[in-house]
């Protein structure tokens, strides 16, 4: 099965939900102590008498670093060379997945964070890209360093990687199947999937970058997912939300209607001031503060509120809009400043701040 056919779009949600790319470790040490004359090195060999030994591409990654510091320095920059090699066939993974899954030319949500996601890829075993004390150089004032990555090595170490992730998600998939009345005890249980389906795609991507062929369970696991997403949009059509934002001094007309439609966009379809029987209530209360801004009067709104389950008027949790600001200005009227607020909440900037808030309560999915 070629890369290009992988059904990815929609895993690209739980790729930006766990957010759980690993960053790449520390590559090498420091400077140390001067460098001794190459001469005196007894690894060090003239480029004449030594030529560089030549490692088959089909067994390592390797890389040539310079430094004019010492060989230290130099096979940090070949190790983090070689680092740097994975990571690019990593993203090139990425790209062939975007390019495989766009829908009618145009880049969908799933997309854009699949791009964002490729340019944070990196290789999770920075500690197996080795020098080869044997292969140091000095040429004409330069001092050469090669390191190298064994793929066998790699493979292995991402393969158990994969199992470790894949017992996680499956077994969070299998808890997705079985029947639950909670709503948010279900959503939890999708965010354990999802995070697992993050980590084990992680290393299936290393592991395409390493052995240059498909993981083969990666196959199977992706279905699951998709299982998965199916439930989930299942769940989603039934689900009952109600609606309350309150329309006091520090409110807008325009903002019960934009928080509404950030929300159908996240598939849950809102009712305004209703608390449906089996169903969920939203309630949220802007406020709207003021300040002397360095340009005239400027206004906050920050927005808070809780989840509630409206048997019982049971609550779920609590919600805020507090890490984001909207922030308005005038340099002369208020009135003005709060109309330049309200331009600012708008349905594109509500759904991720929303999204973030409901879902460890509610299986939202962005559209």
């Amino acid at each position: 099965m070629s890369i290009a056919s992988w059904p990815l779009d929609r895993a690209a949600r739980a790729l930006r939900a766990a957010g759980l790319w690993v960053l790449l470790a520390s590559l090498g040490s420091c400077a140390g102590t001067p460098p001794h004359a190459p001469a005196a090195n007894p690894v060090a060999r003239p480029a004449a008498r030594r030529p560089p030994q030549r490692d088959p591409a089909s067994q390592y990654i390797m890389a040539e670093g310079v430094s004019d510091a010492g060989f230290e320095q130099a096979e940090t920059q070949a190790r983090a060379q070689v680092a740097a090699q994975v990571r690019s066939e990593m993203s090139s993974v990425l790209t062939a997945v975007m390019s495989s899954t766009s829908r009618n030319g145009q880049a969908d949500d799933s997309q854009r964070l699949l791009s964002e996601t490729s340019t944070r890829t990196s290789f999770a075993h920075a500690e197996m890209i080795r020098a080869d004390p044997a292969a140091r150089r000095f040429e004409r004032g330069v001092y050469h360093g090669v390191a190298r990555l064994l793929r066998a090595e790699a493979a292995d170490a991402l393969a158990h990687d994969y199992e470790l992730a894949a017992l996680d998600f499956r077994s969070a998939a299998a808890d997705l199947a079985r029947p639950a009345a909670d709503l948010p005890a279900w959503s939890a249980t999708l965010r354990r999937a999802e995070a697992g389906f993050a980590r084990l795609s992680q290393a299936a991507f290393g592991l395409r970058a390493v052995t240059r062929r498909e993981h083969g369970p990666y196959v199977a696991d992706v279905a699951l997912y998709e299982q998965a997403e199916k439930e989930r949009a299942a769940r989603l059509s039934t689900a009952r939300l109600g609606l309350e934002v309150g329309n006091g001094a520090d409110a807008s007309p325009r903002l019960a209607a934009s928080v509404s439609g950030a929300l159908a966009r996240l598939g849950l379809g809102a009712l305004p001031h209703d608390c449906p029987g089996g169903g969920y209530l939203l309630r949220l209360t802007p406020e709207v503060k003021w300040e002397a801004g360095p340009f005239g009067p400027l206004c906050r709104l920050t927005m808070s509120g809780e989840l509630f389950a409206c048997d019982g008027h049971r609550p779920i949790g609590r919600v805020s809009l507090a890490h984001q600001e909207f922030v308005g200005t005038d340099v002369r009227e208020k009135e003005r400043a709060l109309a330049v607020l309200w331009e600012q909440v708008n349905e594109e900037r509500l759904v991720p701040l929303l999204r973030h808030e409901l879902a460890p309560y509610l299986p939202v999915a962005e559209r």
